[in-house]
C-alpha cells in the first residue's frame, strides 16, 4: 500500500521533515568545520533540535488545521441560519402584509413605524399620509386613545382591537 505525502499527519509530516533538516544542517556544520573543535556537539545539537523543531510546528499546523475545518463548520451552519431566518422573515411579511386586520407599531408619541396596507385600507388614508399621522389622529374616542396610550406607556405593549 502507498502512502503519499498528503496521507500523513501534519505532525508527522513536520516531525520528518525536522529530522532530515537537522541532520543535514548538522552534517554541513560538522563537514565544514572539521578543523574546529566542538562541531561534534552542534552536530548532535541539530539533530536534537531538528526534530523537536519540526514536532512543535507540526503540532501547531495539526491545531491550524482543526481551526480551519471549525472555521469552515462554523460558516455552513451560518449559513443555515441564515437561510432559515431569511426564510422566516419572508413567511412573516408576507403574512402581515396580507392580513386583513390592520397592523401596526408606533412609537411612544404614536407615530407609525410598520403597518400592513390593511392599515391604510381600513383608515382610508393613503401610506404616504399614514407615515405622517399620528395614531390619535386615527382614534375617533379620545378617551380610549389615551387609555391606550398610557397602558402602552405603562408596560411598553398595548395591544387592543378598536373599530373604524
Amino acid at each position: 500500500m502507498k502512502r503519499d505525502g498528503s496521507n500523513l499527519r501534519p505532525l508527522i509530516q513536520n516531525l520528518i521533515l525536522g529530522s532530515v533538516t537537522g541532520i543535514v544542517v548538522g552534517y554541513v556544520i560538522r563537514i565544514y568545520y572539521q578543523y574546529v573543535s566542538g562541531t561534534d556537539i552542534v552536530w548532535i545539537l541539530f539533530f536534537i533540535i531538528g526534530p523537536l523543531i519540526g514536532l512543535l510546528s507540526g503540532r501547531e499546523r495539526e491545531r491550524f488545521e482543526k481551526l480551519r475545518r471549525e472555521k469552515q463548520s462554523l460558516q455552513e451552519n451560518l449559513e443555515k441560519v441564515q437561510a432559515a431566518f431569511k426564510r422566516s422573515t419572508n413567511k412573516y411579511r408576507l403574512l402581515i402584509e396580507s392580513a386583513s386586520d390592520a397592523i401596526f407599531l408606533t412609537t411612544a408619541d404614536g407615530r407609525f413605524i410598520v403597518f400592513n396596507e390593511a392599515t391604510c385600507l381600513l383608515s382610508g388614508y393613503r401610506r404616504e399620509r399614514l407615515k405622517k399621522m399620528n395614531l390619535s389622529e386615527l382614534q375617533t374616542n379620545s378617551e380610549t386613545a389615551v387609555k391606550h396610550h398610557k397602558a402602552w406607556l405603562d408596560n411598553g405593549i398595548c395591544r387592543y382591537e378598536d373599530k373604524w
